[in-house]
């Protein structure tokens, strides 16, 4: 046996890991030719669930471990309604759905258990609001605005993004944050409503609290 092998393991965990470098790359290539568009080096464990892929748009260099799944719902209007820059990471078992515009930057760094989308079943306020005597799945499928992430974001572990918002370039969302108003560019947001706790400060270089924290 390989000596190198055998450090890490022995034969059984290496034949695993082959295997499934080789489903990865297999699923990746049928997966991207569904896809409106993606670049090169596109990359996605075997797990990965994509539908209305004809309506996702996918920079290059992106990569997704286990259990992503990216959703263009039926009812949605548009002829792109994902869309991901380049460089973009997703761990494991991230969720984005989409009836109006999802827009991802480039190099975006997205946690584990992630969720987001402006995905709603029925209508909430204003007229003609949802009986809840309906079923969920009985009541329309409606958009609540597009949702945009800002290019060098980072979206931490466990992060819940419900509906519209848009997070501004290179914001941190701090993990199993709820975020449900925009978050500022060069900010960090954390807790359940997601609260802006600092700010960097281009001249001193340094993370600071804004007056308002």
């Amino acid at each position: 046996m390989d000596k190198s092998i055998a450090y890490h393991g022995g034969w059984i965990p290496w034949l695993r890991h082959a295997t499934r470098v080789l489903l990865n790359r297999a699923w990746s290539t049928v997966l991207k030719r569904g896809l409106q568009t993606a670049g090169e080096s596109f990359n996605v464990d075997f797990t990965a669930r994509i539908l209305g892929g004809r309506r996702i748009a996918i920079g290059p260099r992106f990569h997704a471990t286990r259990g992503l799944k990216l959703v263009v719902t039926p009812s949605a209007l548009g002829e792109t309604l994902i869309k991901i820059g380049g460089g973009v990471s997703i761990n494991e078992y991230v969720t984005i759905t989409a009836h109006d515009p999802v827009v991802i930057g480039d190099n975006v760094l997205i946690g584990s258990r992630v969720y987001m989308g402006n995905v709603n079943h029925g209508r909430y306020g204003g007229e003609n609001p949802s009986n809840p005597a309906v079923p969920p799945n009985s009541r329309p499928l409606l958009g609540s605005g597009p949702l945009v992430i800002g290019e060098n974001a980072w979206i931490g572990e466990g992060v819940i993004i419900p509906a519209g918002i848009r997070i501004g370039a290179r914001a941190i969302i701090g993990a199993g944050s709820v975020v449900v108003s925009d978050v500022p560019p060069d900010t960090i947001a954390v807790g359940n409503p997601a609260r802006v706790v600092k700010k960097f400060d281009p001249v001193s270089k340094a993370w600071a609290r804004p007056p308002a924290a």
